[in-house]
């Protein structure tokens, strides 16, 4: 594997770590499409909101609204309003 389960990148067999460009969720804009690569994973019960929520490497969904304190998204064609202070721990890369 390259990536552990929170998207965390594992060294190659030489030590060399890949890193993939990420953007904290919170600071994408409004309309874009973006797919999870990374969440916090040093809080076990940030994890497991991170979960309730649906928000966890490999999902992609879609900014449909926010403001300071929520961000509206877009996920499987459910939409939900994830709290900022959650979203601040997903970081993501624009597809």
């Amino acid at each position: 594997p390259t990536h552990d389960p929170h998207g965390d990148p594992i060294p190659t067999r030489e030590g060399q770590i890949i890193e993939t460009e990420t953007t904290n969720l919170v600071n994408i804009e409004e309309g874009s499409n973006v797919r999870i690569e990374r969440v916090s994973d040093s809080d076990h019960e940030l994890l497991n909101e991170l979960e309730k929520y649906g928000l966890m490497p490999r999902q992609s969904l879609t900014i449909e609204a926010k403001d300071e304190s929520n961000i509206v998204l877009r996920i499987d064609g459910q939409i939900i309003s994830v709290p900022a202070h959650i979203a601040s721990n997903v970081f993501v890369s624009k597809l």
